[in-house]
């Protein structure tokens, strides 16, 4: 239940017609902030231009960082998030279970008190020229 009544911005607002191009749905934390359109704009283009976008790092690449960052941070709804994501770029929930692990296990033996630390591997596995959404590749 929300103390705030949700504006109804449209299906065809457009930082909402893009997550749903990109993610098939709107999350809900967007949702949730329909009250500051202008600041839903603006993490629209953010996201646009860092996730959605192939460079340096391919699309699973950097949902795997984020991924990661959710099992650290301990957020479940984002883990979430990524977690099917990465299924629907072709990742496997075998190669999911073990990043999400890696990370809980780092994050229990690792960490100590009053130093919270971020730890990211990169790792490269996949001969080049496959592609990442590959079914069954690493990443």
């Amino acid at each position: 239940m929300s103390y705030f009544g949700e504006v109804a911005l449209g299906s065809s607002f457009p930082p909402f017609a893009a997550l749903r191009e990109q993610f098939g749905f709107v999350p809900k934390l967007f949702r949730a902030q329909a009250l500051l359109p202008r600041v839903i704009e603006g993490e629209g283009e953010l996201i646009s231009a860092i996730l959605f976008t192939n460079k340096a790092l391919t699309r699973a690449v950097k949902e795997c960082i984020l991924l990661t960052l959710a099992a650290e941070r301990g957020n479940t709804y984002c883990l979430n998030l990524h977690y099917e994501m990465l299924k629907l770029l072709g990742v496997t929930e075998q190669r999911l279970d073990h990043i999400v692990a890696e990370t809980t296990n780092r994050q229990i033996s690792h960490r100590q008190p009053g130093h919270p630390e971020i730890h990211i591997e990169a790792r490269r596995e996949r001969p080049s020229g496959h592609s990442p959404g590959h079914k069954g590749r690493s990443v």
